[in-house]
């Protein structure tokens, strides 16, 4: 068995990163191989038709050869997984994902990072022909009947960042994403709380910025400056709008870089590395317990590497014995 992961940004090495730990998976760190700009333009151009019209096998080929995925070291003796979450399937022509299944014997796992309500035809047509479906949200695996994948993060990514100096009680850094009333409600009890913190929003329109002397506006600020800054804070804020359920990173780093969290996530409790201790959950701002926020303690959450994408390795690799028994009864 063979596994390949393929990742475009730091944001996705920080999650995918420990699956080389296995012997039977790869990270591909990018999208599209090195070629001439020009040429990988023209193929760019012909991948945008690709997806919209049919074209020749032979076009199809020429412009795909530009993907990292036409590259790997497919072998013919052995099962063949491409692991792709949802906001990467939408870069393929799924032709192209065909050709690879029908050349290479290639199969599909999918990773739903989001919600499935909100996916594309791309991503819906990608699952129907993958061999495994992985998602965060309980309530879409138990409708779907998808397997459960709390979420995936490379502890080895962090370990830069654990034990450095405190400067801020409190941090919170992240999108608006339709969320900034409840984000500003946040503020305010912050703010009139006396704590040190460092709030910043990002992607917020000039007008609707509101106590702009005291909340960092920013245009998109890169993950590792992002972990860095959490990495001075005693507690780390998480607000969730009412379409996420799931794990999100902010609460991995947390544990990970042993810091309290502050969440509205009551979905936290069912993660295994929950600890009422360090974790506390509100419903309403005003009733945010900031002695806790501040209060500094030695936070051990006995964390066993349950995100870890060796889990989702193993479950494929389960998955693919399982299935080789099976073929084997049959002959």
């Amino acid at each position: 068995m063979r596994c390949w992961v393929i990742g475009c940004e730091v944001m996705h090495r920080a999650m995918w990163q420990d699956v080389e730990l296995s012997n039977e998976a790869e990270y591909v760190d990018g999208i599209f191989v090195s070629i001439n700009p020009i040429i990988l333009k023209i193929k760019k151009k012909l991948i945008g038709v690709a997806k919209k019209i049919w074209l020749p096998k032979f076009i199809i080929k020429y412009a795909c050869s530009c993907f990292t995925l036409d590259h790997l070291d497919y072998r013919l003796d052995e099962n063949n997984y491409i692991i792709l979450t949802d906001n990467r399937v939408g870069w393929y022509p799924l032709r192209y994902l065909d050709l690879l299944k029908k050349i290479y014997g290639v199969k599909y796992v999918l990773v739903y990072m989001n919600p499935y309500s909100v996916s594309s035809e791309a991503v819906y047509a990608l699952q129907e022909r993958a061999e495994l479906v992985f998602s965060y949200d309980k309530r879409d695996c138990e409708k779907h009947n998808f397997e459960y994948l709390p979420t995936v993060y490379s502890s080895s990514f962090l370990k830069k960042y654990i034990n450095r100096e405190k400067t801020w009680d409190l941090v919170y850094i992240g999108g608006e994403n339709g969320r900034l009333n409840r984000l500003i409600g946040c503020f305010e009890q912050i703010d009139k709380s006396g704590i040190k913190y460092k709030f910043s929003i990002i992607g917020t329109d000039k007008e609707k910025q509101r106590y702009a002397d005291k909340i960092c506006y920013s245009t998109p600020v890169e993950y590792e400056k992002i972990v860095e800054q959490e990495s001075k804070s005693n507690t780390i804020l998480e607000v969730l709008s009412d379409k996420q359920m799931g794990t999100t990173l902010r609460a991995l780093e947390a544990v990970i870089l042993n810091k309290k969290f502050l969440t509205n996530n009551k979905r936290i409790v069912d993660l295994p590395f929950y600890n009422p201790k360090y974790i506390q959950i509100f419903d309403n701002p005003e009733k945010i317990d900031f002695e806790f926020v501040k209060r500094e303690e030695n936070i051990n959450y006995h964390y066993k590497e349950e995100c870890s994408p060796i889990r989702l390795i193993e479950k494929i690799h389960e998955y693919d014995r399982r299935v080789k028994n099976e073929n084997y009864d049959h002959v």
